[in-house]
């Protein structure tokens, strides 16, 4: 990940060019700058961008909410465990319906102005005297580009309703504010409804969440149209009164090579049963907050006393769920994950595709290289190579540790393959598109795939046992060097799997050495 720019939406945080900000837990530090106010002014650009929309939903949805905000799923992740604090315009996201039998509709105006740059080219050639406090500092990335702008949010609520009559109310409440736009600048105070519109407007009230500094917030439909007029003026002529809406994010890495990175990100489909239980809770608050207020309910204390706490409980395990993620993400975005004995596998490795240089031990947990075996000749067993794959094709999370002898004189590494990898000839482990190879050679580790390779220093000089995590579900495989039970993340490969994955084992040239696949404890 040290070589990907992130996108990241600003949420009202006050970004600014030079600043740093951890990746990890979404924190931005505002202390200080990379550079000074000197070199920042001398090495950005500035040009015009400038458009405006506008957007309107009838859901009230996490999902919906960061659509129109453009929030990625790792921030909003961020955002739902209470990593990130937002504000102006994004204090949307924490506004919620307190009824379940009730309409909202949200019109959204968004505009942007300028974006501005620093270009990292001439920059990094002036990095030398900052390889210090980069290597010193505990954030992962830089501000390097800003999108200004602005959002505004108006959020109109009916009453409580009878439930017969939510998606009706819902239905008349968004053909009117779709009329918002169409209404000329001259109009003013004077916004031509109909009759029954006009009463219909009567019946709902209005919030507003917008980066523009108002006299007043508009608390009615009327108001809130002549607010919307103004917007474009308040932005000023040229967007002198615009925010950070959006921000470009350069790994630290890309400067100083020893720097913090992010190294891995919560799997989508874990993400998304959070967001689906953190919603589910709020649906059960909302019919709570409709059943309390019941006049019925309100005749049953006992019932009542019920609700309520049952409302109390699952807002307490709301909390703890959110707890935990809070807990857990920087850990994650780290590789500082410690695995359960769950994820260990137990792997054998499969004498049918082990090269005939390959000895296997008893139990088929180690290979040694040796002298030409007489091994039955199989379509499956490697020809070209010094390789073994493992019987166990993997789906889901795993981990498991691999152990070898010496390696200062010859290359030794682990893989996962698909089991359609080839057999004979051109059927090396990182030379296709059908494994992923990780591999040691004196101080030296290589990480190959695709025939695309990479040499990189290992950070100790001793490595004689990696660990090997794969989430199958989010794409992701990491090694680790494995040193008294203490894991140091040297490399995950990122992609998207779309077979089971075989794990195996290379060596190049005549290794006098083993490979072991040890318990995990």
């Amino acid at each position: 990940m040290a070589s990907d720019q992130m996108v990241v939406a600003a949420l009202g945080r006050p970004f600014a060019l030079g600043m740093l900000y951890d990746a990890r837990n979404d924190k931005l530090n505002t202390a200080f700058t990379l550079w000074d106010k000197i070199t920042l002014q001398e090495y950005s650009e500035k040009r015009p961008q400038q458009s405006s929309a506008y957007e309107i939903t009838t859901s009230d949805s996490v999902e919906s909410k960061s659509f129109l905000l453009d929030i990625n799923s790792s921030l909003k992740a961020s955002f739902l465990c209470g990593l990130v604090e937002v504000g102006g315009s994004a204090s949307y996201l924490n506004d919620k319906k307190k009824y379940h039998r009730q309409s909202r509709v949200t019109f959204q105006y968004k505009a942007t102005s300028m974006y501005e740059q620093l270009t990292m080219t001439d920059l990094k050639a002036k990095n030398l005297q900052l390889q210090e406090v980069i290597e010193k500092c505990s954030e992962t990335h830089v501000v390097t580009g800003i999108l200004y702008g602005a959002h505004a949010f108006f959020v109109f609520d009916s009453e409580k309703l009878d439930s017969n009559s939510v998606q009706d109310i819902q239905g008349g409440m968004e053909a009117v504010i779709k009329k918002i736009p169409s209404f000329s600048l001259e109009a003013k105070a004077d916004v031509k409804l109909s009759d029954e519109e006009k009463a219909m407007t009567k019946t709902f009230s209005c919030k507003f969440y917008g980066d523009f500094i108002l006299e007043s917030n508009p608390a009615t439909f009327e108001d809130a149209v002549k607010t919307y007029q103004r917007l474009p003026k308040l932005l000023g002529e040229k967007g002198e009164n615009s925010v950070p809406v959006k921000v470009w994010l350069t790994p630290l890495k890309d400067l100083v090579p020893t720097a913090l990175d992010l190294k891995g990100d919560i799997c989508v489909g874990l993400l998304r049963k959070a967001v689906n239980a953190l919603e589910g809770m709020r649906e059960i608050e909302m019919r709570c907050n409709d059943s309390l207020e019941e006049k019925m309910v309100e005749k049953f204390p006992l019932l009542k006393k019920k609700l309520s706490r049952f409302q109390h409980l699952c807002n307490d395990y709301t909390k703890k769920l959110q707890q935990t993620m809070e807990e857990k993400l920087p850990s994650i975005r780290a590789d500082n994950v410690l695995f359960s004995p769950s994820d260990a596998c137990d792997l054998n490795l499969d004498l049918d595709t082990a090269n005939s240089y390959l000895i296997l031990s008893e139990g088929n947990k180690t290979a040694t290289y040796g002298s030409w075996q007489s091994y039955p000749d199989r379509p499956q067993r490697f020809d070209e190579y010094n390789q073994v794959l493992c019987r166990e094709g993997l789906t889901g999370q795993h981990y498991w540790e691999v152990e070898w002898s010496d390696c200062s004189n010859y290359g030794v590494g682990v893989a996962l393959a698909y089991r359609g990898i080839k057999r004979k000839a051109e059927s090396g482990f990182g030379y296709n598109h059908l494994s992923w190879y990780f591999g040691m050679k004196g101080s030296n580790f290589r990480i190959w795939h695709n025939s695309d390779s990479e040499t990189k220093p290992l950070p100790s000089t001793q490595c004689s046992r990696v660990g090997v995590f794969l989430d199958y579900p989010a794409g992701y495989v990491s090694f680790f060097n494995v040193s008294h039970n203490t894991l140091s993340h040297l490399h995950t490969f990122k992609s998207t799997f779309t077979e089971p994955l075989y794990p195996g084992l290379y060596t190049m040239g005549d290794y006098s050495g083993y490979w072991d696949i040890v318990p995990f404890n």
